[in-house]
């Protein structure tokens, strides 16, 4: 079996117990499930996934769509399967492949977990309700994350807490609720969920599920020359796709895919986090789109039309954004970044101040990954340089179009 398609409204059956029972059985444990349903209704959706299902397809539903997703989903088991081989493998020398040793997916060094054996920051309070608050595990424009435990649901956590400075801001409050209310909307597999939502004195706070893998950064920052197995990179940018077409399902767009807002299980599956730059798509001529008012988003990854206010912007946006990523994953760098210490460069290398990026990403056609890295083959070249076209739209129009794609390129295991 490589991948199981249900529909949890079939007549006479209970398909929560069908998923549940599949999900329980330890020789069906690594096959992926796609749930379809006629009710469409969001507990259902919710449930499924957090029940262990992969996807979710309510009716009617494309066919070409049907189509991607189950593509994806054994694009991905493919993957998985031939990474589970190669770890219990002889000590046989690997031939050169596009497969990923799971090597690439270690997580980082050991760090003590317990965030109760950790000292506080001041002026940090030492619990939020019934969450003990521990280390600093990052920063950001308006607030500081900590590790922390939920007593309740004996669970780690990452907990994203409002800078003191900001509580008395109407605006950042509400711009740190509305991540919340758009985040407890997508339960998606490859999305982090959002597991608590609260405010104190020392502002709002959101909790979210704790990725002790790190960050998509992170682990480019430990390969040599930042590059990741081809099939490796291919498998990540078909897990964003996935959680970014499930996100346009809800006519959400995020606006700032990069490296550091991707986390990794431990067994290297991909969430994508921080939606706080998104935006749900407003009425409008073209329903598909919102407009920009703002210049918002990281510029290495930012789309030309991001660069342009009162633009119109949509999920092509976002997929402009992963092309970006995919690239970086791919040659080392983003396609108008500096090249790595010890990464190839070719004559005329990008890189240098913020304007300097936003002239290339408005006027400059990316060089072709090959160009880096000759084992690229043709069609991940076109897929690179589809998603970074300048006009959304020359890109691929969807996320499952992008799946279709990618689910073509993942070799067979042997």
């Amino acid at each position: 079996i490589d991948v199981v398609l249900l529909d949890i409204n079939m007549p006479e059956v209970n398909g929560y117990a069908v998923l549940a029972a599949v999900r329980e059985d330890p020789r069906l444990a690594h096959i992926p499930v796609l749930i379809i349903s006629g009710g469409g209704d969001q507990d259902d959706l919710v449930r499924c996934i957090e029940m262990g299902a992969v996807d979710y397809l309510p009716k009617p539903f494309n066919q070409a769509v049907l189509r991607a997703r189950i593509g994806a989903c054994l694009a991905q088991k493919r993957q998985r399967d031939h990474e589970r081989q190669l770890l219990h493998a002889s000590t046989q020398p690997a031939a050169p492949t596009l497969a990923a040793p799971l090597s690439v997916w270690q997580p980082p060094p050991a760090q003590a977990e317990d965030p109760r054996a950790a000292v506080p920051h001041d002026p940090m309070p030492a619990r939020l309700g019934r969450i003990i608050l521990g280390r600093p595990l990052g920063s950001g424009g308006m607030g500081d994350v900590y590790l922390g435990h939920h007593e309740l649901l004996d669970l780690f956590v990452a907990v994203k807490l409002m800078r003191p400075e900001l509580t008395a801001l109407s605006n950042a409050r509400e711009r740190v609720l509305r991540e919340a209310r758009l985040a407890v909307r997508l339960a998606h597999r490859n999305i982090v969920r959002l597991l608590e939502v609260g405010e104190t004195d020392s502002g709002v706070y959101l909790a979210f599920e704790y990725m002790s893998g790190g960050t998509l950064a992170d682990l480019l920052n430990r390969q040599p020359g930042r590059r990741l197995p081809i099939a490796s990179a291919v498998r990540i940018a078909a897990d964003v796709a996935a959680a970014l077409g499930a996100a346009a399902e809800l006519g959400i767009i995020h606006r700032d895919i990069k490296p550091a807002n991707l986390l990794l299980t431990p067994e290297g599956e991909v969430r994508v986090a921080d939606f706080g730059l998104a935006r749900q798509v407003l009425a409008s001529p073209d329903p598909k789109a919102t407009v920009d008012t703002s210049v918002v988003g990281t510029p290495l990854y930012m789309a030309p039309e991001q660069l342009i206010l009162g633009s119109r912007l949509d999920t092509r946006t976002d997929l402009y954004a992963l092309g970006g990523v995919l690239y970086e994953m791919v040659v080392g760098h983003p396609p108008f970044g500096k090249a790595a210490p010890g990464a190839p460069t070719i004559a005329g290398g990008f890189g240098g101040s913020t304007p300097d990026v936003f002239h290339h990403v408005a006027n400059t056609e990316p060089v072709p990954p090959s160009r880096f890295r000759p084992e690229v083959t043709p069609e991940l070249d076109a897929v690179c340089l589809r998603l970074l076209a300048k006009k959304p739209d020359e890109r691929f129009p969807t996320p499952e179009a992008l799946l279709a794609a990618l689910a073509a390129m993942v070799p067979p295991a042997p």
